[in-house]
């Protein structure tokens, strides 16, 4: 139960921070939306597999987040990775 409470709240930080920055680094706003759009359906599909198989309501939320936020977690690397090199948007 706490490491899914950490995986979650480390994944929602990941949402937080992909998607506050991703207009900061994509030059296109219909870059920024498609992008949006991909994590949040992938995200979504990651999550309810990531608690399909959870048999408490409540931990199987915990789950989902989880699962949603693992999405996320790569794109914030890259994220931060640009940030730390001062990229130009692309």
């Amino acid at each position: 139960m706490i490491m899914a409470l950490l995986f979650a709240l480390i994944g929602v930080i990941a949402v937080a921070y992909a998607h506050a920055n991703l207009a900061h680094f994509i030059a296109a706003p219909s870059g920024v939306h498609a992008t949006r759009a991909v994590l949040i359906v992938v995200g979504a599909a990651f999550g309810y597999v990531a608690s399909a198989y959870v048999q408490h309501d409540a931990l199987r939320w915990l789950m989902f987040v989880a699962g949603f936020g693992a999405v996320h977690v790569p794109p914030a690397l890259v994220l931060l990775i640009k940030r730390a090199r001062h990229s130009p948007k692309s």
